[in-house]
């Protein structure tokens, strides 16, 4: 059957929609299937020679591909003595799960943060691989953590062996994480007399050992729950059961009874990180580096601060290039010409940066916060950390109302200033431990602040903006003798008539608190 008319129109006037250069290097999303209408029609041939040309990009970036993966072989395979070859990469998160959890549990599971790294060595002439894994509870993964965890098995190894001279680093290209001007500045100055150089591999084909690595950690806890029933509510206890207990002997000494090949573990180290550790926050000012997407090789170019070299591919061809001698590899028509950049920095004191995390903390909480939202304080006074509170509307800046005149005067401070008018929830200890503290609402609540105000019942409070942290609209559990009351409501009278209405925190909310409290000494506006 025919089509006719408008259908034949339409379905004739169509043609590939192809990605640019720079959606190739961000994300490499070849989606040759989407369609969309065109202005006119062509020949196949016209059609043939778009095709060529947009599929040069592809082909560009198989080419990379392959020659990063192969040069990561050899890398390794020819590592000299006094080098080190390192893959790190962060994994999935562990949840901690257990048999008898209930419904409400699967949304606020404790996590841990899980960075394997295989570090390879020649030992007597052969590489061996061993691997490192880092645990934490601190759940953001910057490139602080990275450089963090980079430093230490640098420190570690440099024990074992004081002639370390060469780190060569593997790793995807995340910009977030790995790939980012400020690792580029840390390869320049940070490990003193070591040389380091930071191999990244193309976009979509950064997978190795390392997940191999996270994948066996994860097992191991899991089989240890499902099959064992052991209970792991925290970080350090999955920590402890990795490092320290008898289970994990095989887990920490492999055994291997066929050949060993290029990527067999040999022994595995764990490394707990607690939150607090590293400084998220506190970043160099430094201009971007020019090219940094389309190049995957980066050199700090004599260990003196902000000096940095980086070409288009890795090269482990010759001996030359396992000593960073740029200038006597003979293979620069594969990895391009160097390029140095002598001044990273934006200034000469390099000032930590802050405001710029905050001013987008800031924009989130002007959208998410509304009437009912539970929110966190972030506390300045000396009566605790945090706090919990259950906002009373949106945002906003203060007025000439009575209510917002008795603000200024509490928060010492002028209308331009955003505030938020909360319910605060108290803490009451019910058992010995922190994770049994109960969070109470007064049934019966006061419209006005408790410094202007007598009566005995719950009044509000009025905090900055700037002190909202995340998470934002958190939910509470509502604990199992408040279930039983609450349904036996008809005997015991509806929720308006009990006194307080108690809540608890699940396990995960708290990790997610400590996660982005920022630390006591940050002041800003």
């Amino acid at each position: 059957m025919q089509l006719q008319g408008r259908k034949r129109k339409r379905l004739l006037n169509i043609k590939p929609k192809f990605p640019s250069r720079s959606q190739l290097n961000q994300q490499v999303s070849l989606s040759f299937l989407h369609l969309y209408n065109c202005t006119r029609n062509s020949a196949a041939y016209d059609f043939i020679q778009l095709y060529a040309q947009q599929c040069r990009l592809f082909f560009q970036h198989r080419e990379v591909a392959h020659w990063q993966a192969q040069q990561y072989d050899k890398c390794i395979d020819g590592l000299p003595q006094n080098h080190i070859a390192i893959l790190i990469d962060y994994s999935m998160n562990f949840s901690h799960i257990h048999l008898e959890e209930v419904a409400g549990e699967h949304w606020a599971h404790a996590q841990t943060t899980l960075v394997p790294v295989v570090v390879y060595k020649n030992i007597n002439g052969k590489v061996e691989a061993h691997s490192r894994i880092y645990m934490s509870n601190d759940l953001n993964h910057s490139n602080k953590m990275v450089q963090f965890i980079l430093e230490d098995t640098t420190k570690k190894e440099q024990t074992l062996n004081p002639d370390l001279a060469k780190l060569h680093i593997w790793s995807d290209g995340c910009g977030g994480q790995l790939k980012n001007r400020y690792q580029c500045y840390w390869l320049t100055y940070k490990l003193g007399n070591v040389r380091v150089r930071h191999n990244f591999f193309q976009s979509c084909h950064g997978k190795g050992p390392s997940d191999s690595e996270g994948a066996v950690v994860k097992s191991y806890l899991r089989r240890l729950t499902f099959v064992f029933n052991k209970r792991i509510n925290t970080s350090k206890e999955a920590y402890d059961w990795c490092a320290v207990a008898k289970e994990g002997e095989r887990l920490r000494n492999p055994q291997h009874k066929g050949q060993k090949k290029r990527h067999t573990i040999m022994s595995r180290s764990f490394t707990f990180v607690h939150n607090g550790d590293v400084d998220h926050l506190s970043t160099p000012d430094l201009k971007p580096v020019e090219g940094i997407k389309s190049h995957f090789c980066f050199t700090g170019a004599s260990g003196s601060q902000g000096e940095l070299e980086f070409t288009e591919r890795s090269c482990y061809e010759d001996a030359s290039c396992f000593e960073f001698e740029t200038s006597k590899c003979n293979h620069t028509r594969y990895t391009g010409p160097c390029v140095k950049d002598l001044d990273m920095q934006e200034n000469t004191n390099a000032t930590p940066t802050t405001r710029a995390a905050f001013q987008t903390l800031a924009k989130k909480v002007k959208k998410a916060v509304k009437q009912n939202t539970n929110v966190v304080i972030r506390l300045r006074a000396d009566d605790g950390y945090f706090c919990l509170a259950k906002a009373t509307g949106k945002v906003r800046k203060l007025t000439s109302s009575e209510i917002d005149k008795q603000a200024k005067q509490l928060l010492a401070t002028n209308h331009l200033v955003d505030v938020v008018f909360v319910w605060q929830y108290a803490e009451e200890a019910t058992g010995s431990s922190s994770a049994s503290k109960q969070y109470t609402l007064e049934a019966e609540r006061c419209d006005q602040l408790r410094e202007f105000c007598q009566c005995k019942m719950q009044h509000m409070s009025v905090y900055k903006a700037c002190c909202i942290r995340e998470p934002i609209g958190f939910k509470l559990k509502v604990p199992d003798d408040g279930v039983r009351l609450r349904r036996g409501k008809r005997a015991h009278g509806s929720e308006k008539q009990m006194k307080k209405l108690a809540y608890v925190m699940p396990a995960g909310l708290r990790q997610n608190i400590d996660n982005n409290l920022d630390p006591v000494g940050v002041e800003f506006e």
